[in-house]
């Protein structure tokens, strides 16, 4: 959670940094148009919709120091139906936690399902917003439609992908595919800790690397570290094409870095982070008050009269 002080003050940094790497973009009018991820791990146990006394205030400022080691910056261009770019920055050092953008199953409650799909679970299970901050596509509403996803604990084949989307589909659903995304690398440069991409510049293992000069205690909970890991440096010019459901962390280098991303539809219910700790909306409190009241970035926006594309 970010103050709305700290929150606006993020967003100016940020705007620097695509001055830096756009300076068309300094021409924007309106900079709050960007989106700050905390990823509430700034003090976390807060919830969207409580209350703060004044006697907390010294607290929450304490708190505010994570962000400087965890968050990002993100400024929507566009989100379709077929596809999405976005503009990500990220200041000196700082990381975007490990996650995935995992395929979703869309099923008609109450359909037989085929044997072969025992390892197919209820979204909520592993993102935990999922149904409260985070809601469902307005078409198949969570009364009536099930939000599956394969169980992460278990093997998942090619085989049942394709029976999992045939059940979907045959009971009235649909499949909302993990998106496949391309970062391009338009200022500073960065490292991208995730699995193989298959590209001639992986280097490993993390031990002893360069990228261990900038990752500090508080975000090595947050990298990814399955056994395929690998470390890729982030150049200016350099593009990085990461396929459905690739797991992957990336942090800045010391002038912090901006990408544009371009990728299939974006919807933010499919981003897994392996993290339990992790949360992909960003909550605000208010200085109205006291008490002191906590809202969502969406509900945010909503109250400065913004307009922005969700994703």
């Amino acid at each position: 959670m970010l103050t709305k002080e700290r929150y606006e003050k993020e967003q100016e940094a940020y705007a620097r940094l695509m001055d830096k790497a756009m300076p068309s973009f300094k021409f924007i009018e309106n900079k709050r148009l960007i989106e700050v991820a905390d990823f509430s791990l700034t003090n976390p146990g807060y919830k969207i919709g409580d209350t703060v006394p004044s006697s907390e205030l010294d607290n929450i400022e304490s708190g505010l120091g994570d962000f400087d080691n965890i968050g990002l910056g993100v400024y929507m261009i566009e989100n379709s139906a077929t596809r999405c770019a976005k503009f990500l920055a990220w200041k000196p050092g700082q990381l975007l936690p490990d996650h995935r953008h995992q395929t979703v199953y869309i099923v008609k409650s109450g359909s037989d399902r085929p044997t072969g799909l025992e390892d197919l679970i209820d979204l909520s299970e592993i993102n935990t917003e999922f149904g409260r901050n985070q809601g469902e596509l307005p078409e198949y509403p969570i009364d009536d439609f099930d939000y599956l996803v394969p169980d992460p604990k278990k093997q998942w084949s090619i085989e049942q992908g394709e029976l999992a989307e045939k059940y979907a589909t045959d009971s009235g659903g649909t499949v909302k595919k993990g998106k496949g995304e391309t970062f391009t690398v338009l200022y500073g440069e960065g490292f991208y800790i995730g699995e193989s991409l298959g590209g001639p510049h992986e280097e490993l293992p993390i031990e002893g690397h360069e990228v261990m000069e900038y990752l500090k205690e508080p975000q090595m909970a947050h990298i990814y570290e399955g056994k395929n890991q690998v470390v890729i440096k982030m150049k200016v010019g350099e593009s990085y094409e990461l396929s459905t459901n690739t797991s992957h962390s990336v942090i800045a280098g010391i002038n912090g870095m901006v990408a544009l991303e371009t990728s299939d539809s974006s919807w933010d219910p499919a981003d897994i982070f392996s993290s339990k700790d992790v949360r992909r909306e960003t909550r605000i409190l208010m200085p109205e008050g006291p008490p002191y009241r906590i809202i969502s970035q969406a509900q945010y926006f909503d109250q400065m009269g913004i307009q922005r594309q969700a994703g």
